[in-house]
């Protein structure tokens, strides 16, 4: 008879997101199921309740958005991508 191993499942890893949260810039992120915006002016965690859902204004990916930046950086920047592309004329 063969043993069929069981597979453990898998956990979704932990995606946290720049927000805009009644007018307050910060990190939205979940924990244990609740979704948490942390404001990044006073380092205050709010626990979001299903009413707020309209106050919030989700901007992208942290780790996706702090990748982009460090490579505009290395590129010379905002002003050193903009004068560094091809101009082409059909």
């Amino acid at each position: 008879m063969a043993t069929v191993a069981n597979p453990t499942p898998s956990r979704k890893s932990d995606t946290t997101y720049y927000a805009i949260f009644h007018d307050k810039h910060g990190v939205l992120g979940t924990l244990d199921g609740a979704v948490l915006f942390l404001d990044s002016d006073d380092d205050r965690l709010t626990v979001v309740d299903f009413g707020d859902y309209p106050y919030i204004a989700v901007l992208g990916q942290t780790d996706i958005a702090d990748c982009q930046q460090i490579m505009d950086k290395l590129h010379g920047g905002y002003a050193g991508l903009c004068t560094s592309r091809k101009m082409e004329v059909a």
